[in-house]
């Protein structure tokens, strides 16, 4: 990936001060590419500047091209993104949207033909297809490290930060649908999901969705805000190995196990686990490192609007909890 200080020096604006917006102020501003922040709630908005003192502060969002931003990132409540992204890129700007890119397929597919429309980026905050050890992991596949990929899974598990306007699987799901998408190189033939509201009637706050994809690939992603311990983990069981990675102990581990039936009789082969080694930095600062590239060559981002459209296919087909549904290619 490019590093950021190879490329010219354009501003970037912050819409949405609140925690995940922060993280972005916090980066942007490391890398000297902080240009302007907005919230509508004063006290966020002055809370955030103290992170970065000097930045300008928007009272308005048609003061963007006054102030030379040539792309925003809209860190706001999900309920806004479709609005915002629509004004913002109405004004000339480029913008990398949070997840989820909109509340629905139809809304973000309007999203996306407005961006081809007016020639703008629209990019989506799947930081996670950023992250330098999923990276690595996904090289390891396409290597063949670990033979044909036969199951995923992935489990995103903590205690608290539970939302009052989304639920669990538009929350924490789509970090980990956009994983398991990049894996398959396809949407799935079918999915389902779980889900209990523990708390809320109608409000899920644990899941366990099912991807069945072409081929023999099958995958589940687990989440939930009421566990008792917090975990990460993404792991791919191939023909002949395993890709672990444990996001909060942050190892990328390859077990070179296999098995094989002779006679009806199964015989296990495993070799030594591999702790392998990745690139340093922060899954952020690529993600913002490959906006700022794409404003700048114009090239499409590796989490585009495309792949912001199919997680949220696939949100949408299990948030009715009615059983498999079944995916076709548009």
């Amino acid at each position: 990936m490019t590093e950021v200080g190879d490329l010219p020096a354009i501003g970037i604006g912050v819409v949405g001060c609140g925690d995940w917006g922060r993280n972005h102020i916090r980066t942007l501003a490391g890398m000297g590419r902080l240009a302007w922040l907005y919230d509508p709630d004063p006290a966020r908005l002055a809370a955030a500047a103290q992170l970065a003192p000097g930045v300008r502060q928007g009272r308005a969002l048609d003061e963007l091209l006054d102030n030379g931003v040539a792309g925003v990132v809209i860190a706001s409540p999900a309920v806004t993104h479709r609005h915002l992204a629509e004004q913002i890129m109405g004004y000339g700007c480029d913008v990398l949207v949070e997840k989820p890119l909109a509340l629905s397929v139809a809304e973000a597919r309007t999203i996306a033909r407005l961006a081809a429309d007016l020639g703008r980026v629209l990019m989506v905050g799947h930081v996670l297809e950023y992250h330098p050890g999923l990276l690595r992991a996904f090289t390891l596949v396409a290597e063949g490290a670990i033979g044909e990929p036969r199951y995923a899974y992935s489990n995103r598990l903590n205690f608290g930060k539970v939302r009052t306007e989304e639920s669990i699987l538009w929350s924490f799901a789509p970090h980990d649908i956009a994983l398991m998408l990049r894996l398959g190189g396809r949407l799935p033939v079918t999915v389902s999901a779980e889900s209990a509201a523990l708390l809320r009637a109608g409000m899920p706050d644990v899941t366990v969705t099912h991807l069945d994809f072409p081929g023999r690939l099958r995958a589940h992603i687990f989440v939930s805000w009421l566990h008792p311990f917090k975990e990460q983990r993404f792991v791919v069981v191939g023909s002949e190995g395993t890709i672990t990675f444990d996001g909060v102990g942050g190892d990328l581990v390859l077990h070179r196990q296999s098995v094989a039936f002779e006679g009806g009789v199964a015989t296990l082969a495993a070799a030594p686990a591999e702790k392998v080694p990745f690139a340093t930095g922060s899954a952020l600062g690529n993600e913002l490192t490959d906006f700022i590239e794409c404003i700048v060559t114009r090239r499409r981002p590796v989490a585009d609007a495309a792949s912001g459209i199919e997680v949220l296919r696939v949100i949408e087909a299990c948030a009715t909890n009615s059983g498999p549904t079944i995916l076709t290619a548009d």
